[in-house]
């Protein structure tokens, strides 16, 4: 009995410990930035935790974003190693000859910046796919509101 109690408080200071950090690697992250860029199309997406900037070809708008959708945001982000951002290979090359648009993703934390390799529109590096299509349905809500 007095083992399955001291079990069950490992277990629990256990899980605690893991959600504080997670909830610490989130609220270090200051901004996440979508580019989007070929000849004759840049679109930025500068999503913070009080708003979303959007800029397409120098048009700049500006949305909120409530504490649940940066959360979640955040929370996809922290999965990601961002020492490795950099290192992470693009599954394809449609970009080169501007079938696809060039897409970065660059993460703000702590005064420093992490970016990505440069891919094709929609279709991120398998390590990035979920906070890329994390991002795109956060921009696709907002814009259509």
């Amino acid at each position: 009995m007095k083992s399955i109690l001291i079990l069950v408080a490992f277990i629990a200071f256990f899980c605690f410990s893991c959600t504080n950090q997670l909830k610490q690697n989130q609220q270090m992250i200051e901004n996440i930035t979508l580019s989007e860029r070929t000849r004759g199309t840049q679109r930025v997406y500068n999503i913070s935790s009080e708003n979303l900037k959007i800029a397409i070809n120098g048009e700049e708008s500006d949305y909120k974003v409530s504490h649940a959708e940066w959360s979640k945001l955040t929370e996809t982000a922290s999965i990601i190693n961002l020492e490795e951002i950099s290192a992470y290979k693009a599954p394809t090359t449609k970009r080169f000859n501007d079938a696809a648009l060039a897409s970065t993703i660059k993460v703000s934390k702590e005064n420093k910046e992490f970016e990505s390799v440069s891919f094709d529109e929609g279709n991120p590096p398998t390590e990035l796919k979920n906070l890329y299509f994390e991002m795109k349905k956060l921009i696709k809500t907002k814009k259509s509101n």
